[in-house]
């Protein structure tokens, strides 16, 4: 979209410039619909087209598939079509702790360790999907010191669960 600008209160608008944005007039405020899915991230960004290269980025999940056990949380983010690909993020855990980490899906196993940072954050990404399936749910179990977490996350055809 070319022509938006923000006004003196920051609010993203079509300043009416012919050959660019269309509102409901000058000035008129931009509106953006989505329809996400859950766990589907959106992201936006506002990139100035003059020599400044002025820019803001964000990104928010506005269904998410989260779970919280005391201090912990653990967040799915999809980050590839069918949630072939998926991102799962946590907080709260014992820095630097060791963490039992084991994974199921349409009886596929996997077990290991991850380590969260000295902040005691998580990220780490996962392929999902299983040879001559298409579709099924992952059962993810976090397990750490004080914090145990097991979070469901459909993939395939099935995963995008409108709410």
């Amino acid at each position: 979209m070319t022509g938006v600008t923000l006004d003196p209160s920051g609010l993203a608008i079509c300043a009416g410039i012919p050959g660019t944005c269309k509102g409901d007039g000058p000035n008129s405020p931009i509106h953006l619909q989505f329809s996400p899915v859950k766990s589907e991230p959106i992201r936006l960004s506002l990139v100035s087209d003059d020599e400044k290269r002025l820019r803001a980025f964000t990104s928010l999940v506005p269904i998410p598939n989260r779970l919280t056990d005391r201090r912990c949380s653990l967040e799915e983010v999809m980050l590839a079509p069918l949630s072939s690909l998926v991102a799962l993020q946590g907080s709260g855990y014992e820095p630097n702790a060791e963490i039992q980490f084991s994974s199921e899906s349409e009886g596929e196993h996997h077990d290991g360790q991850l380590k969260p940072d000295s902040d005691g954050n998580l990220y780490f990404a996962m392929g999902l999907g299983v040879k001559g399936k298409e579709n099924g749910v992952a059962k993810v179990n976090i397990v750490s010191h004080g914090c145990s977490l097991s979070l469901s996350i459909p993939w395939g055809r099935d995963s995008y669960q409108y709410e």
